[in-house]
């Protein structure tokens, strides 16, 4: 296979992607609902109770707890932009947790997990987002029009309001790019940067879905049976593609 059929073939996997067939999402959904424990916001697990009650150890008010919680997951849960999917059980939290990293959407199940774990509610997010930084370059072939779908991120209920949060892209990572990292918000959405720290176009959004109480099972299903997924971690892991 050629370079260029390679590309193509990566570009299909992304559009494929794109066109997965999620639910519409829930509008009944009680605060309760959103405090509960699911296959993978296992926030019952033993470890990601402890954990989230030790990140927010002598912390009373939720708001506090939701920025020590967010603040934990975007720099101490590394960015991994083509983790290994084989199943829906590697997107539960507690395996993001024992890992260490994970991409965009286990790291959104994480902190909904940790949030739910002390009596934060929370939800899951999704958006069609195009990163500008990839237009132009080698890796666009594999990413047409630079664009990223389902991408994950945190719905957090703050002070009666639910508020999208952002905790992908670590501080690590944004530094040696030249990013602007998304930083903890009790009164807006927190969302990735439009620029970077030049003032260069970086994120734009295309579509949102959400928010669901839950990881839709629809779309675990689409990256786990979509065939090219392997072949993107490989190529991820060789040329160290990254947002």
């Amino acid at each position: 296979m050629t370079a260029s059929q390679d590309g193509r073939r990566k570009g299909t996997l992304m559009q494929r992607m794109q066109k997965a067939k999620l639910p519409a999402p829930p509008t009944d959904i009680s605060i309760a609902t959103c405090l509960q424990a699911t296959d993978v916001i296992d926030a019952d697990h033993p470890t990601v109770r402890t954990t989230a009650v030790a990140i927010t150890k002598g912390t009373i008010d939720p708001v506090a707890k939701a920025k020590k919680l967010f603040y934990f997951v975007r720099d101490e849960i590394i960015y991994n932009f083509a983790p290994r999917l084989r199943s829906r059980d590697d997107w539960k939290a507690s395996a993001t947790l024992a890992r260490g990293n994970g991409f965009c959407q286990q790291k959104a199940v994480l902190l909904a997990a940790l949030a739910r774990a002390v009596g934060i509610p929370s939800q899951l997010a999704l958006q069609h987002l195009r990163d500008e930084k990839l237009l132009g370059t080698r890796y666009e072939p594999y990413m047409p029009g630079g664009i990223l779908p389902y991408h994950g991120l945190t719905v957090l209920y703050l002070n009666g309001h639910w508020l999208w949060e952002d905790a992908t892209l670590d501080a690590a990572l944004c530094n040696r790019q030249g990013y602007r990292p998304v930083v903890f918000s009790a009164t807006e959405d927190a969302l990735l940067p439009s620029t970077d720290l030049s003032g260069q176009p970086h994120f734009h959004f295309l579509a949102q879905f959400g928010p669901y109480p839950d990881l839709p099972i629809a779309l675990s299903d689409a990256f786990i049976n979509e065939e090219g997924w392997e072949a993107w971690e490989k190529l991820v892991q060789r040329t160290h593609i990254t947002m």
